[in-house]
């Protein structure tokens, strides 16, 4: 069964148990569609001795402060540990309209965070937000190289989530996955699906790949470094004890997509099509 779908954060092992049940079918069909491809790609990649090569990859220069990144971390998880309560105070708790609040508030931080860094891009890159890897005319030709390179991404995902299954751990689920699949609301479950599609992802490669990593290559002038650095944080910032080495692997998979490509769109696309399918098997089950 396809484990990846339980991949980032902590629930109880009674709603896991029965996801994993109702979802049996849809991931086993999924698993047949993407992991022999995959494997395939990944393998002839390897074998053409492309995969690790960055030395000729665009460069971007950049002179984001160290400290930049720290703080917009810190501002984000400040802003994130009073959302709670602002809508506790708000909104009845316990009810799909406090769900409902809390997600769109916790939007809402994200999306203020993006016009941020974008603000910040656009003085500390060269070349503004293009040279943050946001150039608009690439758009559609990183979207098609972001579908290869996820079906290539997943049996690396997947070999992260099998390692750690052999140590005996039980595979946990997003509690946003399990709140959309148990939620009556539909206005909530429609929420959830853009927050987790389209909001998060750009907020995500925008603060971990843009600034941290760029950032970091900066300093030390090594990619591989930075990616590594920066994948360490991401997993570290996701908090998941069971799924660590898959949101690492997938992590460094990004980062290493954001450096082979120079565009940040690569890495955004990927990173969404990767949730996208996530929630979309969690509510056909």
């Amino acid at each position: 069964m396809s484990d990846f779908l339980y991949i980032i954060a902590e629930v109880t092992s009674d709603a896991v148990s029965a996801v994993q049940q109702q979802s049996e079918t849809a991931s086993t069909l999924y698993d047949l569609l993407i992991m022999i491809p995959g494997v395939l790609l990944l393998s002839y990649w390897i074998g053409r001795g492309s995969i690790g090569e960055l030395a000729n990859s665009p460069i971007r220069r950049n002179w984001v402060p160290y400290f930049v990144p720290f703080a917009l971390m810190f501002v984000w998880h400040m802003l994130g540990s009073v959302l709670p309560s602002i809508t506790g105070s708000l909104v009845q708790k316990d009810t799909a309209s406090y769900d409902i609040a809390l997600h769109l508030g916790r939007a809402l931080v994200d999306i203020g965070m993006i016009v941020l860094m974008l603000f910040l891009a656009g003085n500390f890159f060269a070349g503004g937000v293009k040279g943050f890897g946001l150039d608009i005319r690439r758009c559609l030709q990183q979207f098609k190289w972001a579908v290869v390179n996820y079906i290539a991404i997943i049996p690396l995902v997947q070999l992260g989530v099998a390692i750690i299954a052999l140590t005996g751990v039980k595979i946990e689920q997003h509690e946003t996955l399990v709140m959309a699949s148990q939620s009556d609301s539909m206005v909530l479950k429609v929420i959830i699906v853009i927050f987790v599609i389209a909001v998060i992802p750009i907020f995500e490669e925008m603060i971990f790949r843009g600034m941290f990593q760029s950032m970091i290559v900066g300093f030390i002038n090594s990619k591989w470094a930075a990616i590594m650095l920066t994948s360490i944080l991401f997993t570290a910032m996701h908090r998941s004890e069971t799924h660590w080495l898959a949101l690492f692997a997938l992590s460094v998979s990004l980062g290493y997509a954001y450096e082979k490509s120079g565009s940040l769109w690569r890495s955004i696309f990927i990173h969404s099509i990767f949730n996208a399918v996530s929630i979309s098997l969690t509510l056909l089950q």
